[in-house]
């Protein structure tokens, strides 16, 4: 049987932190932050302000374990080994190609972590905003102009170690067990947004206020990104699979498959879109302690790429903007002379587009060369 003695690092220390021994999980962030904030009275009832607002974000070498395992020994993978011959993807010892790269020659007392992931990028934002603010005897009103430009460069390796998602796969027909250790995801993505907005509360009558409102937006993301090739471990799956070669430290992402063009490259994407948003609100005052109201509006979150290991341009597609109309109706009674507060309300969402956390299966571009 297995070795228990080579499982864990952490010993009989129940209080030593469920992680791969040798590694040093942190989160190392660090935000600076300027805003300015000028208001210039332009008359009695009219306002001008600026918004002025610079972000940076460094992440610098977080690292963290996401396999939710504390890792084992080599030695201890090579024990399950050999008490698994009759394993689907291979038998005897060849199972111990199961461990890939560097770690075929790592020591049993070595450890092998299942899923870690070490993280290095930078976050740049600048935003813009001038309004104009009025307020008179039958309206308030909100005017202005909204500018806003984001850079986002990031370096994300992967380290699979035992992972069987990246080594368990033996290739049916080379015979082949063509796993690997690490991925790196390399991204840039620079993103603006321009919007112009209105906005008015109009007081209809002392029971009565109603609010309009209405926001254009166009939004513009650029994006550069690919999977990287780290010292060479995927060149033999990429040639048995997509029959190109990748060599090492470079970009194994797909492009222009299938076809004789065929080849590992940056992910060159834009994603340019516009929106029109409003809302239309009523509230009315039945008496001091007791008033309705109702609203309807169409909002849009931005449409953006996604950061993660592709092996397929297709994989980096970006969702669009996801579009949302609400519709709202409530009551709001004070009790007891303010002792107490009764609300009420009711609402559906109609979703357009809407944004989820999902997975996209290639598998049907796989089996073309199985």
């Amino acid at each position: 049987g297995s070795d228990s003695s080579l499982f864990s690092g952490n010993g009989d220390d129940i209080r030593a932190a469920d992680w791969t021994a040798d590694r040093n999980p942190a989160v190392n962030h660090e935000t600076k932050s300027f805003s300015l904030n000028i208001n210039h009275e332009l008359s009695d009832t009219m306002t001008l302000t600026s918004l002025t607002s610079y972000t940076s974000f460094t992440d610098d070498n977080s690292q963290y374990e996401r396999g939710g395992f504390s890792g084992v020994t080599a030695g201890f993978v090579r024990n399950l080994v050999n008490d698994s011959p009759t394993s689907p993807f291979d038998s005897g010892s060849d199972y111990e190609d199961f461990l890939q790269g560097e770690y075929a020659s790592y020591s049993d007392d070595q450890y092998v972590s299942s899923d870690y992931v070490f993280q290095n990028g930078t976050i740049d934002s600048v935003s813009q905003e001038l309004r104009i603010t009025q307020v008179l005897d039958d309206v308030v009103w909100i005017g202005g102009l909204y500018y806003s430009a984001s850079e986002v460069d990031y370096d994300t390796l992967q380290d699979f170690g035992t992972s069987t998602n990246a080594n368990l796969f033996k290739h049916p027909t080379l015979g082949e067990v063509l796993g690997f250790n690490y991925l790196r995801n390399v991204v840039n993505q620079e993103s603006t947004t321009y919007a112009a907005f209105l906005n008015a509360d109009w007081t209809i009558s002392d029971q009565l206020t109603v609010t309009t409102g209405i926001r254009y937006t166009d939004d513009t993301s650029d994006y550069t990104g690919c999977s990287h090739n780290v010292d060479g471990a995927m060149t033999a799956f990429m040639g048995a699979f997509f029959g190109i070669n990748v060599p090492a430290n470079t970009c194994l992402t797909v492009i222009d498959f299938p076809g004789p063009n065929a080849r590992g490259a940056n992910a060159e994407k834009q994603l340019a879109e516009d929106s029109v948003s409003w809302r239309l609100a009523a509230n009315y005052e039945l008496d001091r302690d007791t008033s309705v109201y109702a609203s309807y509006s169409r909002g849009f979150k931005a449409g953006s790429f996604p950061s993660l290991g592709a092996i397929t341009v297709d994989q980096l597609d970006p969702v669009v903007q996801e579009q949302l109309d609400a519709y709202e109706v409530g009551f709001k009674i004070t009790l007891d002379e303010g002792a107490a507060r009764l609300n009420g309300s009711a609402f559906y969402y109609d979703y357009k587009d809407k944004q989820l956390l999902t997975k996209k299966n290639n598998i049907y571009k796989i089996n073309h060369f199985l």
